[in-house]
């Protein structure tokens, strides 16, 4: 019976559970855009449980590369008793990131939409200087736009900055198709010329063998043919004799008979004068 009572408050007693805690892998630091940077690491400190200033002054200082460092190395040499962490993010925060003058002159010369949309390229300036008012970011978003863009905006009374914004993207992206379908163009038009001068070596080519077998026949025509000769309207036959073998021939230098007779004797059909065959027969 005891037994029994001791088991079941045994089971009765509550089992104590774990949170588990996920590995902090912040991104390598953004000097150029920090209070972001700062925030995601935020969201991964609350996420892995981990609530230490001195932790989370740490696993900052192990993202920061020798320029951002740099900026901070007195924090990182001499870091205060309380507080490490909240003071390295006010710090460089405020040392990385230029100073309202500097962001706003930065904001009139030098920025530009570069390959953005027109939408994200306004969202970075709001971003960027959020102190300045929505009509100066209004007007230097305006001025970095397309000509085409910036005509169309011109004739809309949208006072609306993000709506305006959504619009821009619609012309852009209108503009941007036929650009697009015009560069497809010069491809066409050079594979067009790669076939025809492939066609043209060819015809050459062609042209040349022709030429070569012209040359040939025309050689053969004016070579000497056999001495006999062939029957009226047919076409002289190649030469098949063996080498070493006479030639026909309607004369010969060396005999007045002719090759009808030479040939054939008293047998022969025709004869080629001059011929003594029949003269030497009388």
């Amino acid at each position: 019976m005891e037994d029994k009572q001791h088991d079941a408050v045994i089971t009765s007693r509550p089992v104590p559970t774990e949170t588990p805690r996920i590995a902090v892998r912040l991104p390598p630091f953004w000097g150029d855009r920090p209070a972001v940077w700062f925030a995601q690491a935020e969201a991964q400190f609350t996420l892995a449980g981990i609530s230490s200033e001195r932790t989370k002054f740490c696993h900052v200082i192990s993202q920061l590369d020798q320029r951002y460092a740099s900026e901070v190395e007195d924090i990182i040499t001499s870091p205060p008793e309380g507080g490490p962490y909240t003071l390295l993010r006010t710090e460089l925060v405020r040392r990385l990131f230029p100073s309202p003058e500097q962001r706003i002159r930065q904001l009139l010369t030098v920025e530009e939409i570069g390959d953005r949309k027109p939408s994200q390229f306004q969202r970075y300036l709001k971003s960027f200087a959020p102190e300045v008012s929505d009509n100066v970011i209004r007007s230097v978003w305006t001025s970095r736009l397309p000509c085409n863009v910036q005509s169309f905006l011109a004739g809309q009374n949208e006072s609306n900055l993000e709506a305006a914004a959504l619009c821009a993207d619609r012309i852009s992206e209108v503009e941007v198709r036929p650009a697009l379908a015009s560069v497809d163009g010069p491809t066409d038009i050079g594979a067009l010329r790669q076939e025809m001068a492939d066609f043209s070596r060819q015809v050459a080519a062609l042209s040349t063998g022709q030429d070569r077998l012209h040359a040939r026949f025309k050689n053969l025509d004016t070579t000497p043919r056999d001495r006999g000769p062939n029957p009226k309207g047919s076409r002289p036959a190649f030469n098949n004799h063996r080498p070493g073998s006479r030639s026909p021939s309607r004369g010969d230098a060396t005999s007045s008979v002719c090759w009808y007779h030479r040939r054939f004797g008293a047998l022969a059909q025709n004869c080629t004068p001059p011929c003594s065959y029949r003269q030497q027969e009388n």
